[in-house]
């Protein structure tokens, strides 16, 4: 199979928002949120923030009344996505809209103030830089530190909040992938460890990412990384037909999903290219009639630097 194009990674994203936000563990996120109640104007830095799904959230989940927010990721075309969703979201609302300079947005309206910033740089690059380090009151990662180098990310994104700051890490992929319906034997399980298997595998410049048990790695390795857990708790992907029918995006999010998992464990010695074949044709078909689900197990954890 050919890679995808990005246009079609960018519907991808956009179909995923509302199964991240149904996902999302609320009382980690109400925990992380209150911790930053009182503060006049908050520096915010999200990495990997994509086409800003992130942000839109932060302005529709919170009360936050004021904020400067960097939106940082290796690929500048999410970013331009970005600023074109979120103008959309302002101009639906009334807010005013402001552009300071290039690759800057101000948003106002309903008493709210936000400066955005959008840098598209390699992440572990950028956060090595000293112009990061001890800036921000909340770091946000959401569903990207599975992809890094934990080991590398890790210090200087605890190091990039401020003294007693905090961070937001957010759907960090836990081991488990499970397409419904189960089928007799144990074909599901073959390509499941298969891909997972490609997951552990992945090397960026020779070393490792977060894997597919990301989830509990950074909870190990928050510590010693200089931050303390304040709150963990399952963010599951659910995604099930209801009387037979899909919710917006849903359709298309599991049709992405299939197509990821057949690249990945495509030529893997677990499961032979027929045993693939006839996997994927039954779960594209289960698609098309409105039969397929998913469920995936993430973690959201909130930190605090100690």
């Amino acid at each position: 199979m050919s890679a995808p194009a990005a246009s079609d990674f960018a519907r991808y994203l956009a179909a995923k928002k509302p199964i991240d936000d149904r996902a999302l563990n609320r009382v980690v996120w109400d925990q992380a949120w209150s911790q930053l109640k009182g503060r006049d104007r908050l520096r915010i830095l999200e990495v990997g923030a994509g086409i800003g799904t992130m942000i839109e959230r932060v302005l529709e989940w919170t009360d936050l009344r004021q904020a400067d927010y960097l939106a940082l990721d290796s690929d500048p075309r999410w970013l331009v996505e970005a600023r074109t969703r979120l103008v959309d979201w302002a101009r639906r609302r009334g807010w005013r809209i402001r552009v300071p300079k290039e690759g800057e947005l101000g948003l106002e309206g309903e008493g709210r103030s936000f400066h955005i910033r959008f840098l598209p740089a390699d992440i572990s690059a950028a956060m090595a830089s000293a112009s990061i380090e001890d800036r921000w009151d909340l770091v946000l990662a959401h569903a990207v530190l599975d992809l890094l180098d934990l080991d590398r990310i890790l210090p200087p994104l605890v190091h990039s909040v401020k003294p007693a700051g905090h961070l937001l890490l957010t759907l960090n992929f836990d081991g488990a992938t499970a397409f419904t319906p189960r089928l007799e034997g144990d074909l599901d399980l073959r390509v499941e460890a298969a891909y997972h298997a490609t997951m552990d595998e992945r090397r960026i410049e020779g070393r490792p990412t977060g894997g597919s048990r990301s989830g509990r790695a950074i909870l190990e390795r928050l510590p010693a990384a200089g931050a303390e857990v304040v709150a963990v708790g399952d963010s599951d992907w659910v995604v099930l037909p209801m009387q037979r029918m899909y919710r917006d995006g849903e359709e298309y999010f599991l049709g992405w999903m299939l197509d990821t998992v057949e690249r990945a464990v495509r030529g893997r010695p677990e499961v032979s290219a027929s045993a693939l074949d006839d996997w994927i044709s039954l779960r594209r078909r289960q698609l098309r009639q409105a039969e397929l689900g998913l469920v995936a197990h993430n973690l959201d954890l909130a930190a605090r630097r100690t």
